[in-house]
């Protein structure tokens, strides 16, 4: 009952990720990724990580997105192009595509996925979704990774506040 929880809510969580890029409407597209975000903490759920999914819900799905829809409210309107400009997301999206439908069929019919789990060490429910295993894992091993992520969203947030400034 579990595996089949866990393959609706992963399939749930490719569908609203899709409609978040598909969507051409930037709130909806925002409602989508809110919808995704509960559903990779349902996901925790499942794994039995329940301080990462409270914390999934509380910070991104609560604070982030607030922020995410807060800057879709206060960025002008795009205004479409009516001259027939050569857009290079039509060339570009259908060999992407095509990459992306190989790489799926490929892991199909290639045995990939029987070996999958084969090879991990068994995971401790105890340890895995717990405060302190957290931190160990977060500070210890991927601290260097950690702090450039936070390099890279400063560097986003003063990027977005200079294309947002009125041109002088």
């Amino acid at each position: 009952m579990g595996l089949i929880i866990f393959l609706i809510l992963g399939i749930m969580a490719v569908v609203t990720a899709s409609g978040v890029v598909i969507e051409k409407r930037p709130v909806y597209s925002a409602i989508y990724f809110i919808v995704n975000l509960i559903t990779l903490s349902l996901i925790y759920l499942t794994l039995h990580a329940e301080f990462l999914a409270v914390v999934q819900v509380l910070i991104y799905a609560g604070a982030v997105m607030v922020l995410f829809l807060f800057m879709i409210m206060i960025m002008p309107p795009v205004v479409e192009n009516r001259f027939g400009k050569i857009n290079l997301e039509k060339f570009i999206i259908i060999p992407l595509l095509l990459i992306l439908l190989f790489e799926i069929i490929y892991v199909l019919y290639s045995g990939l996925t029987i070996d999958i789990g084969k090879n991990m060490p068994p995971l401790s429910f105890e340890k895995f979704g717990g405060i302190a295993s957290l931190g160990q894992i977060l500070f210890k091993r991927y601290l260097v990774p950690f702090e450039i992520t936070s390099l890279i969203l400063l560097v986003a947030v003063i990027g977005a506040v200079y294309l947002r400034r009125p041109d002088q």
